[in-house]
């Protein structure tokens, strides 16, 4: 598990995201609620988050640089 203090560490850059992620830029990573702004310039197009509020799974529909976080499926 790559955290630290609430920050996510990825080839040796860090920053205070409050996500975790088990598998690098894809994760999957979870948050409490949906990411904003968070893993831009981390999480990859495809990457995957866990809502650990809502129970959601969520994919980057957006770039690396500017994340947009679409949920899969019909998660009600």
């Amino acid at each position: 598990m790559a955290i630290i203090e609430g920050a996510v560490r990825r080839n040796g850059v860090s920053t205070s995201a409050g996500v975790q992620s088990d598998g690098g830029a894809y994760g999957p990573f979870t948050h409490a609620g949906a990411p904003t702004t968070q893993l831009n310039n981390i999480a990859e197009k495809g990457a995957l988050v866990i809502d650990t509020t809502n129970g959601k799974l969520l994919i980057n529909t957006g770039t690396l640089a500017s994340n947009t976080w679409t949920t899969v499926g019909t998660q009600v």
